[in-house]
């Protein structure tokens, strides 16, 4: 019996041996990239191009020399796995430069938004840093060659590290909101994020949570969030019903800009408030959020929506034709019917009607179209001017012959992309929304 043992532990160490002889050598990747990425010869490399819409690559040495190139050129660059176990590159039409001896690594420029960090101060986004930029950042230009009208920037290792976020900044608050891209949010003094924070080449964290990325650090946040929502509809009983209304895409920046074209309409009624929203800033995620204090976790299939906690028997759910969330309560659906390219005024008359309903404890009016314009049109078009305008009466009108608790809110703002509107990044137009629950 104990031969037979030793015979399998020389047959596993064997396979083991041979296994890694046979091996290919692995080459990390770092920057706008996610975590773990590794290649393992030259046509990997330019698959992650062509999949991550990557511009830029900077090659790292082991002894800390660093050549910036774009993507333009992987064509013309060998990348090689040499006998010494190194991974060298050459190339026989771009500048000399090119040939580098033991890469350490390869960091890459995305043109994703995803990878990266920002800072938000009250009223603009006041940086943002991509992981391949802290990488760069770490290295001193040295000079730039030119060979076949082809640059190539040439780097060295800097002698020390510096932060190159304003988190230094003595005009800052003591205290800083940090959102995670998982949703999770977290206080943080402005003195433990300076000694807490790390950078691990394709993303930030706190040391004591590396694999928890941070996506937002915020300064001068807004007190109130959407998730305040959770907390109003926690007080609805028949002594207390509530009207909730859902304005799509209402952000701040986009309700800003319609006062100051005086296109506010009733909306002027309200005393609404900046307020935080859930990341990523989309309508799915406000849904599940604002139905649970916590921080959103998609693979939760238990995950509670907006109305999971609720223990009412008078319910009534307004929406367009479709709905985003499961729920016990039924919904009314509503479609164009007058073809005047919005469901807005359909969803108005269907929540009027169901005002004359008695014992009525939670009315949920979902308006979409300003989000619907912003988006095909852009944020700060005369179409969502006049849009928001136009669904301000409908708004009014519904809370006054309501004439009970109301609370408005909206689930994200918009961005202008070209001559269109989109949202769902760590921007504070993204990021910054609205609520109020009384008038002026």
């Amino acid at each position: 019996m104990g031969k037979y043992y030793i015979y399998s532990i020389i047959i596993i160490f064997l396979s083991f041996f041979l296994a890694s002889c046979d091996s290919k050598p692995k080459l990390n990747i770092y920057g706008d990239i996610p975590t773990n990425t590794i290649i393992m010869d030259s046509e990997n490399l330019k698959e992650l191009i062509n999949q991550f819409q990557i511009n830029n690559l900077l090659i790292v040495t082991k002894d800390a020399i660093a050549v910036e190139l774009s993507s333009e050129y992987i064509n013309e660059l060998n990348l090689i796995y040499e006998n010494d176990k190194k991974w060298n590159t050459g190339s026989e039409t771009l500048p000399i430069t090119t040939n580098l001896k033991d890469i350490a690594f390869i960091a890459v420029e995305s043109s994703y938004d995803k990878y990266r960090l920002a800072l938000f101060t009250q009223t603009e986004n006041q940086e943002h840093i991509t992981p391949y930029q802290k990488i760069k950042s770490e290295y001193k230009l040295v000079g730039t060659s030119t060979l076949n009208n082809r640059s190539i920037t040439k780097y060295a290792k800097k002698d020390k590290k510096e932060h190159i976020l304003s988190i230094k900044n003595s005009s800052m608050s003591d205290t800083l909101l940090i959102i995670h891209t998982s949703g999770k949010e977290k206080l943080i003094t402005r003195e433990n994020l300076l000694k807490s924070i790390k950078f691990h080449n394709t993303h930030w964290s706190l040391k004591n949570t590396p694999t928890d990325t941070i996506t937002i650090i915020w300064d001068k946040y807004p007190r109130n969030s959407i998730k305040d929502v959770y907390t109003k509809l926690k007080e609805v009983n028949s002594d207390n019903p509530l009207m909730c209304i859902f304005v799509d895409g209402l952000g701040v920046n986009i309700i800003e800009n319609a006062k100051s074209h005086n296109k506010i309409g009733f909306f002027e009624k309200y005393n609404f408030l900046s307020a935080r929203t859930v990341y990523p800033p989309k309508t799915k995620y406000a849904y599940f959020v604002v139905g649970n204090p916590l921080h959103l976790n998609e693979s939760d299939q238990k995950m509670k929506t907006i109305f999971s906690n609720l223990k009412l028997n008078q319910v009534e759910i307004i929406e367009e034709e479709k709905t985003y969330y499961p729920s016990k309560y039924p919904i009314t659906l509503n479609t164009d019917k007058n073809q005047n390219g919005t469901k807005d005024d359909e969803i108005y008359h269907t929540a009027l009607n169901k005002l004359s309903q008695q014992d009525i404890e939670l009315l949920f009016v979902h308006f979409h179209s300003i989000d619907d314009i912003a988006h095909k049109f852009g944020p700060y078009s005369i179409q969502t001017l006049n849009q928001i305008e136009y669904v301000s009466n409908f708004v009014f009108d519904l809370t006054q012959k309501w004439g009970k608790d109301f609370i408005i809110f909206s689930d994200h703002g918009l961005h202008s992309v070209d001559n269109y509107g989109t949202h769902g990044i760590n921007l504070l137009e993204d990021m910054n929304t609205v609520i109020a629950n009384e008038f002026k």
